[in-house]
């Protein structure tokens, strides 16, 4: 997407002379975490902008509500890619659907979204993992839950069914929610639970996506929480 994302900054000097000055040339740097091909890299010397309303094009995608991240490859020499997420300095995700290099001074020109304001998914959301655990006296089965990840997230909407469960016939509720991104390497599993405020359930049904769209999960309540290790 060749977009032209430049403008004037009177933070900046006047003229860049190549990759090392470019780490010396400005004075709004920040740090952010690159998350890429499964490799996480810290940039301290990073920078940021919003999109204008004159570059904005919703025609082609972009949108004044995205961000473009400039990181150097003369601080890190890492393999960048689209569905790389970027973790700003407050702590935000944002999801890269567009990479352009400037060969001249070393910088990778990330066009990045946050599908966590985009659709509203502002709760924390915990994943936990069902293991075998053998000092748990208090857990039945000696099952027990640890917490391996987090991400952001919304459980929005419910519905109830009415099914047959130990012989007596009562309401299933189940619900669905929305994630901006499965935050572990693994797959989503029986194994997984999703805590949040309104408590712990247990995963039914998964619709990936793809980029810029969230991952949709089917739950139901799962009345177990040990989390004894």
């Amino acid at each position: 997407m060749p977009v032209d994302l430049t403008y004037a900054d009177p933070c900046c000097i006047d003229v860049i002379c190549g990759c090392d000055q470019w780490l010396t040339a400005f004075c709004d740097y920040e740090t952010v975490t690159l998350d890429s091909c499964g490799v996480k890299t810290e940039f301290n010397f990073a920078r940021s902008s919003g999109v204008s309303i004159e570059t904005a094009n919703p025609n082609i995608g972009l949108h004044v509500s995205d961000k473009v991240f400039r990181v150097s490859m003369a601080e890190h020499d890492v393999n960048v890619t689209t569905g790389a997420i970027i973790t700003d300095s407050e702590g935000g995700e944002w999801l890269v659907y567009a990479a352009r290099y400037l060969k001249s001074f070393c910088v990778q020109v990330l066009t990045a979204r946050s599908i966590a304001a985009c659709f509203t998914l502002l709760d924390n959301v915990d994943i936990f993992e069902l293991f075998q655990s053998k000092d748990c006296d208090d857990c039945e089965n000696k099952t027990a839950t640890r917490r391996v990840g987090r991400v952001k997230g919304s459980i929005s909407s419910q519905a109830a069914t009415l099914a047959t469960r130990n012989d007596s016939k009562e309401l299933v509720y189940t619900y669905t929610g929305d994630l901006v991104r499965w935050p572990l390497a693994v797959r989503a599993s029986a194994n997984h639970r999703l805590k949040t405020r309104e408590g712990v359930f247990r995963i039914t049904r998964v619709n990936d996506g793809g980029l810029l769209v969230p991952y949709r999960v089917g739950l139901e309540m799962d009345s177990a929480d040990c989390s004894c290790s």
